[in-house]
């Protein structure tokens, strides 16, 4: 039976997580979710600053909100990446522990 209260949840997830975190099906995953995690949250974090100095330094303003836009078409591409690479590495990890590893 699987808990309820979240706490309980994470608990369960880490103690599955921990006995096959080796395994190459699982970290493969698992290495594409960080690095997709990564660089959208470099996106995010770079797209108010670059875009306001290129309104700064950049003449027409129409090429600095196309440099913006692509920062944020950026972002919204990795955020989906590591959404799915997430759902893979949980999915996978179930999967291997549920055939009985």
């Amino acid at each position: 039976e699987l808990p309820v209260d979240p706490r309980e949840q994470n608990q369960t997830w880490y103690r599955l997580y921990r006995s096959i975190k080796d395994d190459p099906a699982v970290t493969d995953p698992h290495r594409a979710f960080l690095l997709y995690r990564d660089c959208a949250t470099m996106a995010a974090l770079l797209l108010l600053p670059l875009t306001a100095v290129a309104l700064w330094r950049v003449e027409p303003d129409s090429a600095a909100c196309a440099f913006g836009a692509v920062i944020l078409i950026e972002y919204l591409i990795f955020r989906r990446a590591a959404a799915g690479a997430g759902r893979r590495f949980v999915t996978t990890a179930l999967a291997i522990k549920s055939a009985g590893a």
